[in-house]
């Protein structure tokens, strides 16, 4: 993965970075699968491979990917010894980054789901109340003209 070459200055890194995050949540249809694959991706290209299992097994499809968080060495620190410390501070920031504004963007995007949710269930509240209240007004109207139909027969009975 090339997005931690130090080619560009710093400013341009992150400022393109950041907009690339944004622009991926705005037109992928979902984000969080694209987000979670992404970081993996970097999370192996700054740490290395998922390494064998403790028990000596072969790692999760053939070292291509890492399955779970114990596959990555997360919160685990029997695991910590196995990727190397030395990791160059600046890719270390880049990751730290891309993990936080992912993070950002991803609070957000559950926000405008659940708001979605929401307005959608408030429509379909306010069009059930609708169709109730179209129904009680139309069975009110016709018993007030039977009501006043009965009264001009009577009105005009004669006495």
């Amino acid at each position: 993965m090339t997005v931690f070459v130090p080619g560009l200055s710093e400013e341009i890194w992150y400022s393109t970075v950041e907009q690339a995050i944004n622009a991926v949540y705005i037109l992928h249809p979902t984000p969080e699968q694209f987000s979670s694959a992404l970081l993996i991706k970097l999370f192996q290209s700054l740490f290395g491979r998922c390494e064998n299992k403790s028990d000596g097994s072969p790692p999760a499809s053939g070292g291509k990917s890492c399955e779970n968080a114990t596959d990555l060495g997360i919160g685990y620190a029997e695991n910590s010894s196995k990727h190397p410390s030395n990791v160059m501070v600046f890719t270390l920031s880049r990751f730290l980054f891309v993990l936080a504004h992912v993070a950002l963007k991803h609070l957000v995007y559950i926000e405008s789901c659940v708001r979605k949710l929401r307005k959608q269930r408030a429509d379909k509240d306010k069009a059930v109340a609708d169709a109730v209240a179209d129904m009680q007004a139309s069975e009110v109207p016709s018993s007030k003209s039977a009501t006043d139909k009965s009264k001009v027969k009577i009105a005009r009975l004669p006495l």
